[in-house]
């Protein structure tokens, strides 16, 4: 249901900090939503180094989720 939930989306909130575990699922799905034209925001940690891919794709970059939820609220 993952894809569904994003076609619905109009903000995508993806965690690729090293430490959540990311992997292939999160490279396609964040795929799925630039396709989509979906607004994506990434929350990193500031140490990790963000792959070329994730780096050509986002809409916003931070590193606090205090500042992704300020993200998401002003794309809503």
């Amino acid at each position: 249901m993952d894809m569904q939930d994003i076609a619905n989306s109009t903000v995508v909130l993806a965690d690729v900090r090293r430490s959540s575990g990311r992997g292939t699922g999160t490279s396609m799905e964040l795929m799925f939503a630039h396709i989509k034209n979906k607004i994506i925001i990434l929350w990193a940690d500031e140490n990790d180094l963000i792959h070329p891919f994730y780096e050509s794709i986002y809409t916003e970059k931070y590193f606090t989720l205090n500042e992704c939820l300020e993200a998401i609220t002003y794309y809503y």
